[in-house]
């Protein structure tokens, strides 16, 4: 009885480990540059550089490898900050055109850049 359940529980929990290490590969490894996988890559924009006084301290910059994005809005103290962050994550990636109309502009609401419509 015990080199049954032996034999049930080994397997399930390779299968387990396996499926643990297959899903957080992309967690501890990023994507490789010019892969597909690529696109997925999302630049994150800290709270701080969203600071703000004016609808005109902020700027539009890209936060998603792909093109098919309408990315954030930061201060515009920042925004190269965020270009060199998406250049270096998204170099050598060659995808689809996209021709998504982002109808989005920045605003200043409560100190913080931010989407208006």
């Amino acid at each position: 009885m015990e080199k049954k359940l032996l034999w049930i529980i080994l397997p399930v929990l390779i299968f387990v480990i396996i499926g643990f290490f297959i899903g957080f590969q992309n967690k501890l490894n990023p994507p490789e540059h010019g892969t597909t996988s690529q696109i997925d890559t999302k630049i994150e924009v800290e709270e701080n550089d969203k600071f703000c006084e004016t609808d005109n301290d902020c700027v539009y910059v890209p936060t998603w490898c792909s093109e098919c994005s309408c990315g954030d809005f930061v201060n515009k103290l920042y925004q190269q900050k965020h270009i060199d962050k998406y250049n270096e994550a998204c170099k050598n990636l060659v995808s689809k055109k996209c021709n998504i109309q982002c109808l989005e502009f920045a605003k200043c609401i409560a100190n913080r850049c931010t989407r208006a419509y």
